[in-house]
């Protein structure tokens, strides 16, 4: 399947093809990073691939030997379109867009592909630095990462490579025109360092070029005698050019006790210098004619001629760097800071200022430069405040605090500023930074900071702490007035998906147009509130005394709101309903605190959720034995294995002969107070805390010990244990070791083993999913897809999971001779998993009518009461000591 043309096609080839890349030659630069990548990712293949308009053209390649493919057939055409991301294909055959690729199903037979964008400055996809295998598979976290890190270094090599291109156009102009630019001092010695790697000889030592240098360039021949002194080395040093000339370099510019050092370090560079590292650059401080010292900083290169050896040294004169480096450092903190600075010498007089000292103080630069800070010579302050100022400074280099400065215009104004005295190499004090901000705007900005703490600044209607904050007061009213007060909670059904599927921008109107039709609903002195998310109150003050009454009025308004909220949103040119639940507490005259009003109010929301949603529920005492019952549920759950209240009851699984094959592993739960307890009731409270994890270890591991009680008798051998895995135990990255080492603490056959996965499982992380199915499945261990023909997407999943049995949902089977479309779905269930050759186990058979339906539609596995109910080991073991009889 060809991939789709980027959005940006047009000006991505033209970016492309500006970089001159495209059918150039070979690069080591290139290829080293190729071979990482290979290596890291353990891959036989490794490219970088480039996107022209009819085909993409490999840079660099390992393990290929293409050079190009047509580009409606390439990987990494798709790749490209999701620039923000790594592409990863873990089994070609089951992807619809490379299943039926030449370059799949004939050589090179790709059946793993991971490429990583190559992602210019534009944000232009240029193409990817992709690995391939033979194999299906996954990268492992960190080498996507490391995958995704080269593919910025290869941008950055393209880049350089396109720089050095352009370090030598510009080179050419600055030389040609003489200019004096800074632009020239900063491309130096390294500048014509690169020139001399990138050149040719002939090219390199042309005196038209080196005569107009600005940096000094001195020829040596290998036994160190100067064959060419431009201008530049004439002013450095003193000397002459004709002087200069075949004269020894160390005894002319380097004082006697360096002498020896100096030359074998030459003679040592000379034979090891001609390789790779052919190049090396120090700092020295050189003699010059009259006998003074300069700093220099040198470049060396030793290139080969004719069989003999030569240098080539570029010189750099450092006494002004080193004399500006420190005022071109406080430069840069200057202008580039966005609050005002002001640089002063060690005595106090102002240097430098930015523009924004200029728009804060009115005046201009000329009137402040040579001064001192008028900020330290202000009324507002006292002597020995700057005294203490100027003693902290001293001893920690550093003072911040507020002090007042005027204007130009006089007018006085606050700043928040920050002293700091800097000092050079030698901790010689050579300049203080002000750094400052004017904090009257700040003060003007007092209301809208109050805004933000108290008020949601999307709907703009006050927020939890506002409505904390005032509900003692709103109570307190309500009991002198001798009013009741109602509390509703409103909350949006089904708002995550809304706004999942629409967007974030969808979402926030609707949560606009939510709080405008609350305010309209209410009456003008009563409160609504945002509280958080897709959650609001509503504050009703002048409800009846009479607390009937007053329920009445607050179902009237309750209903008034659920009404308004029913109505569909026109937003984007589109309707959108997003109906509401809504729960009610009444404060019968401010007798009750107001921690347990709002329990009360949300207590009530809890009901109108549970009930099916877009409802209104008064709070009452049963509700909060509900809640409450499940907060002791909750907290007697962390407990439970620890405390051995767990157990595990088996339901037997038979084949089409009645032949028992199996069992299910169900947990019990009986507490030593509440009782037993339903999995309806602990299941969904486990799975929303960690207590989960625990719990699934513990059912893992009995199951397993079971397992290995079972095999260890011939009887019994043969039998297999399916456990139902929840999602968040599946997910955690330790999944597949927590398994396998059960397996092995246990010493069970892995094939005994049946992980019971629902499509929730698969939906949250398609990849993720496949990849630990089939670590287990390499491992031996079996799958099973439960509840299936309740989802709206398994079957797109079934040719990609390596399941051994789908569970089909007992909803269908309790259904059987009593609706003829799902007599046609277990039908259609039976006849596709025998094409997939993945078996099918009915659950919830509780009738021979319904067992008889399955058998003659050639279902070969059956679970249900009709079977069995689920017991404990001793009972299962009695059970299936019977069916065994019987299957005799």
């Amino acid at each position: 399947m060809a991939a789709d043309i980027p959005f940006d096609e047009v000006s991505r080839l033209s970016a492309l093809r500006e970089l001159n890349i495209l059918d150039t030659a070979a690069e080591k630069e290139f290829d080293e990073l190729t071979v990482l990548a290979a290596q890291i990712c353990q891959a036989p293949i490794a490219l970088i691939s480039l996107i022209d308009e009819q085909r993409q053209w490999f840079k660099s390649r390992v393990g290929l030997n293409l050079t190009k493919t047509p580009r409606d057939i390439a990987f990494c055409a798709h790749a490209i379109l999701q620039p923000n991301s790594l592409l990863e294909v873990p089994d070609t055959q089951l992807d619809d867009r490379f299943s039926d690729n030449p370059l799949v199903l004939e050589s090179p037979h790709i059946r793993f592909y991971a490429g990583a964008p190559l992602i210019d400055a534009d944000g232009h996809a240029l193409g990817t630095l992709c690995v391939i295998d033979h194999v299906p598979r996954k990268l492992g976290e960190a080498q996507r990462g490391a995958l995704t890190v080269l593919s910025r270094a290869i941008v950055q090599q393209i880049e350089l490579r396109r720089r050095l291109q352009g370090i030598k156009d510009s080179t050419s102009m600055l030389l040609s025109h003489n200019s004096r630019l800074e632009a020239e001092i900063k491309i130096g010695a390294a500048t014509l360092e690169d020139e001399v790697v990138m050149h040719n000889e002939s090219e390199l030592l042309s005196r038209q070029i080196l005569d107009r240098a600005l940096d000094g360039v001195i020829n040596l021949d290998q036994h160190g005698r100067v064959t060419y002194w431009n201008a530049e080395a004439e002013r450095i040093f003193g000397y002459s050019s004709q002087y200069a000339h075949s004269r020894d370099i160390i005894k002319l510019i380097l004082p006697p006790h360096q002498h020896r050092v100096v030359r074998e370090l030459m003679e040592q560079f000379m034979l090891t210098g001609v390789g790779k590292e052919n190049h090396r650059r120090f700092e020295i401080n050189a003699l010059r004619a009259n006998g003074t010292k300069v700093p220099v900083e040198i470049s060396v290169i030793v290139l080969q001629r004719f069989g003999e050896y030569f240098f080539n040294g570029f010189v750099r004169d450092l006494t002004e760097y080193n004399k500006n480096i420190e005022e071109l450092r406080v430069s840069a903190i200057t202008f580039n800071s966005q609050d005002a600075i002001i640089i002063t010498d060690a005595e106090i007089k102002i240097l430098r200022v930015n523009q924004k000292v200029l728009d804060i103080t009115g005046y201009t630069s000329e009137d402040l430069i040579g001064s001192e800070p008028s900020l330290l010579s202000s009324t507002m302050q006292s002597e020995k405040f700057y005294r203490e100022m100027w003693r902290t400074i001293g001893a920690s280099g550093s003072w911040e605090g507020e002090v007042w400065d005027q204007r130009k215009s006089g007018e006085l104004f606050p700043l928040l500023i920050a002293i700091t005295a800097i000092r050079d190499a030698k901790d010689r004090l050579t300049n203080y930074v002000f750094s400052f901000s004017d904090i009257t705007a700040t003060k003007r900005d007092a209301d809208a900071i109050h805004k933000l703490a108290y008020f949601d600044p999307l709907t703009h209607l006050p927020n939890r702490r506002t409505l904390i904050d005032r509900l003692p007061d709103t109570l307190s009213a309500c009991e002198s007035e001798r009013k009741t007060l109602g509390l509703l909670f409103v909350d949006l059904d089904h708002f995550k998906d809304i706004n999942d599927a629409l967007g974030n921008h969808v979402g926030d109107k609707i949560l606009i147009g939510t709080a405008q039709r609350l305010r309209d609903a209410v009456a003008s002195g009563d409160t609504v509130a945002r509280i958080g998310g897709d959650d609001f109150v509503v504050v009703l003050k002048t409800l009846d005394s009479n607390i009937e009454t007053a329920k009445a009025e607050a179902n009237t308004v309750a209903t008034h709101i659920l009404a308004s909220l029913n109505r569909p949103y026109e937003i984007d040119q589109q309707e959108i309903r997003c109906a509401a639940s809504i729960g009610v507490a009444l404060a019968d005259q401010g007798q009750i605190s107001i921690e347990e009003l709002l329990k009360q109010a949300d207590i009530g929301l809890y009901q109108a959720k549970t009930s099916g949603r877009n409802q209104i529920c008064f709070f009452d005492p049963a509700m909060a034995q509900t809640v409450t019952r499940q907060a002791q549920l909750a907290n007697a759950l962390h407990s439970a294995v620890q405390d051995q209240q767990l157990e595990l009851y088996y339901q037997i699984q038979v084949d089409d002969q009645n032949r028992p094959v199996g069992a299910e592993a169900l947990i019990r739960w009986e507490h030593p107070q509440l009782g037993i307890i339903s999995p309806n009731d602990f299941i969904p409270l486990a799975e929303a805390s960690d207590t989960i994890l625990p719990i699934g270890l513990w059912v893992l591991d009995s199951a397993c010990a079971q397992l290995k009680s079972w095999q260890s008798d011939p009887h019994t051998c043969w039998l297999s244990i399916a456990i139902n895995i929840s999602p968040r135990q599946f997910h955690q990255k330790d999944f597949v070791d927590t398994v396998l080492q059960a397996i092995g603490r246990w010493d069970i056959s892995p094939g005994s083993i049946k992980l019971e996965l629902t499509e929730t499982v698969i939906l949250d992380n398609t990849n993720e999913t496949i990849e630990k199915m089939y670590q287990l499945k390499r491992a031996g261990v079996e799958f099973a897809l439960d509840d299936f023909g309740t989802g709206y997407s398994s079957l797109s999943y079934l040719t990609q999971l390596p399941l051994s049995q789908l569970k089909m949902d007992q909803s269908f089977v309790r259904k059987i001779g009593i609706k003829e479309s799902d007599d046609i779905i277990v039908q259609t269930i039976l006849a596709m998993a025998k094409s997939l050759a993945i078996k099918v186990i009915a659950e919830g058979v509780e009738t021979e009518a319904q067992r008889s339906f399955l058998a003659k539609l050639g279902c070969p596995l059956f679970q249900g009461y009709l079977f069995g109910k689920p017991v404990p080991i001793a009972e299962f073991e009695k059970l299936l000591l019977s069916h065994l009889n019987k299957a005799k």
